[in-house]
């Protein structure tokens, strides 16, 4: 799930989520709006170290981080 914490951070429309692992197995998911901000299928692996890159489908902008190991969450900067 991914929860925008910047209250001008622009809702709706679906979201692309590309999870890559450090042998550069790359996992892609498409989520679609949800009630507290956008929800996909599966759950990641809490025992893996991802690179994260967030995009939108309908605008240029994309997001990048590092999900942890039994990490709850991660955080996304341009």
């Amino acid at each position: 799930e991914v929860v925008p914490l910047d209250p001008r951070f622009p809702r709706g429309g679906k979201l692309t989520l590309t999870m890559t692992a450090d042998g550069g197995q790359a996992h892609v998911y498409h989520l679609t709006p949800s009630e507290l901000g956008w929800r996909g299928p599966g759950e990641l692996s809490e025992n893996h170290a991802w690179r994260l890159q967030l995009s939108s489908d309908s605008a240029s902008w994309h997001l990048q981080g590092q999900w942890l190991p039994q990490a709850h969450f991660a955080r996304l900067t341009p």
